[in-house]
């Protein structure tokens, strides 16, 4: 959680708004960019519940700017899912 808030805090493109009632975190993408989040975002949780308020916050994200945002699923993030691999 505290690497994801960090990381959009020096990214260019992307403006930290604040933190919303369910714990979430507010971004913004600047007009003329795009985001690309690579996957595992659910090693990026740190402290309890961090994981969610990353997911949260990322899936957020992709709902205010559907065709700029690409969410990348990681290994670990499928495995949370409960999803296999045959």
């Amino acid at each position: 959680w505290e690497y994801l808030i960090s990381s959009v805090k020096y990214a260019k493109g992307l403006r930290y708004v604040g933190l919303r009632d369910d714990g979430s975190a507010e971004i913004e993408l600047e007009e003329g960019w795009c985001f690309v989040f690579g996957g595992d975002a659910v090693d990026k949780g740190g402290e309890v519940g961090g994981s969610i308020r990353v997911v949260k916050s990322l899936v957020d994200l992709k709902k205010r700017y559907p065709d700029r945002v690409t969410l990348v699923l990681g290994n670990r993030d499928v495995n949370k899912m409960g999803m296999t691999s045959e």
